[in-house]
């Protein structure tokens, strides 16, 4: 996990807020402060959810069954029309998450096949409050003695977040 912190934060949450760059990313948790507290879990919610058909076998294993959060593109318009046009937020916190779909693609591309480790999940959180901005990496694998995964994509989200003025400092 690396922590990647924002001299300034408008590029960061210009991109986040006003393009499609993130919207490709799950969102699985959102939490913005603006004097009152606005959330969204990002779970879908359906009778015929396929994470309640099996409930009987184990958290893990239910948890890879299905993709059943909504990506950012699904609701950054909706929060961002939320947002106040002056000023910033008291406090943001969002994980997103890459879509299990992206998986395979990541371990190809980055010469990880031989390594024999599966991606259980892969984030990026970002957190803003008192004027600062910072975010952290992270990925999940069945193999946690493995650390190869875990610096690509390190690496891959200290460029991406580079873009837009992240440096690292943890």
């Amino acid at each position: 996990m690396k922590k990647i912190e924002f001299d300034d934060s408008r590029k960061l949450f210009g991109a986040i807020f006003m393009t499609k760059t993130f919207d490709s990313f799950l969102i699985s948790e959102a939490i913005i402060d603006l004097g009152y507290e606005v959330t969204v879990t990002g779970r879908l919610k359906t009778e015929a959810s396929p994470v309640s058909e099996v409930a009987a076998v184990s958290e893990e294993t239910r948890y890879r069954v299905c993709e059943d959060t909504i990506s950012w593109g699904t609701v950054r318009e909706f929060i961002n029309g939320l947002l106040p046009r002056e000023g910033a937020p008291k406090k943001v916190k969002l994980v997103f998450k890459a879509p299990r779909s992206q998986f395979s693609k990541f371990i190809e591309s980055n010469g990880l096949a031989e390594d024999n480790v599966e991606i259980l999940d892969m984030f990026i959180n970002v957190h803003y409050e008192n004027d600062s901005a910072w975010c952290a990496s992270g990925i999940s694998v069945s193999n946690a003695m493995n650390k190869s995964c875990a610096i690509k994509w390190d690496e891959k989200v200290e460029a991406f977040l580079a873009r837009y003025g992240g440096t690292v400092t943890a």
